[in-house]
C-alpha cells in the first residue's frame, strides 16, 4: 500500500499561455504600426534570418497599439509570477523592460538563442499565416542533458524540446534563460510577432 503525497516539478521551465482580450482590434493597430515602423527603420540583425526586426525601443513609441501593448507586459508578468509563487507581492517590485517587432516573410526564421540577462521573456502573435499550423512554430530547447529519461518514459517534463504553434491574440511568457528558436515561415504571407523582456527589480 502506498499513498501519494505530491509531486514537485523541480527546476521547471514554466510556459505561461495568455489570451489577450479584444485582440482583433489590438492586432489591427499593431500590424499597421509595425509596417509603418519598418518603412522608416533598417532594423536589427540578431537571431532573425531573412526577416526584419525592429530596434528594442517599442516601449518608447506613443502610437495607440504600441502603448496598449506596453501595458500588457507588466500585467502578463504579474500573472505569470503569481502562478509560479502565489505568495509573492508584485507591488514590491518595479521593472526594466524592452520590446521589439519581428516581421518574418517567406523563409524568415530565428536561430537558437536566449535572453538570459532578463528574468522573463514573451512573444505575442499579431499575424500568423493560416496555411499550416506548423508554420513558424516556436521551439523551446531542453539544455539539461536528461533526454534519456524522455526516451524511456516520454512526457513533456524531460522532452528534448517543446514546439508551440503560433496563434493570433496569444501571449507566451517563458524564462529568459530558456533556449528557443522560431521555425521558418513557409507561407507567402508575413508572420508578425512582438517579443519582449523584463527584469524585476525589488524596491528598497
Amino acid at each position: 500500500m502506498i499513498d501519494f503525497v505530491k509531486i514537485d516539478h523541480a527546476f521547471a521551465a514554466p510556459l505561461t499561455y495568455i489570451k489577450v482580450d479584444n485582440h482583433l482590434r489590438l492586432n489591427d493597430l499593431l500590424q499597421k504600426e509595425a509596417y509603418d515602423w519598418k518603412r522608416t527603420e533598417e532594423g536589427n540583425q540578431k537571431s532573425n534570418k531573412h526577416g526584419w526586426q525592429s530596434s528594442e525601443t517599442l516601449l518608447e513609441k506613443k502610437t495607440a497599439g504600441f502603448k496598449w501593448f506596453a501595458d500588457l507586459i507588466p500585467n502578463c508578468t504579474a500573472l505569470t509570477v503569481s502562478k509560479i509563487n502565489p505568495k509573492i507581492d508584485i507591488n514590491n517590485y518595479t521593472f526594466k523592460a524592452n520590446a521589439w517587432v519581428n516581421i518574418n516573410p517567406k523563409d524568415g526564421y530565428n536561430a537558437i538563442h536566449h535572453h538570459g540577462k532578463f528574468h522573463f521573456s514573451g512573444v505575442y502573435y499579431v499575424k500568423t499565416p493560416k496555411e499550416d499550423e506548423k508554420n513558424g512554430r516556436i521551439e523551446f530547447i531542453n539544455s539539461r542533458n536528461d533526454y534519456n529519461i524522455s526516451k524511456d518514459i516520454e512526457g513533456s517534463a524531460f522532452a528534448t524540446s517543446i514546439r508551440v504553434s503560433p496563434k493570433e491574440g496569444y501571449m507566451i511568457v517563458f524564462p529568459s534563460s530558456l533556449l528557443h528558436t522560431v521555425h521558418p515561415n513557409t507561407s507567402n504571407e508575413d508572420r508578425i510577432s512582438i517579443a519582449w523582456n523584463i527584469l524585476l527589480v525589488k524596491k528598497n
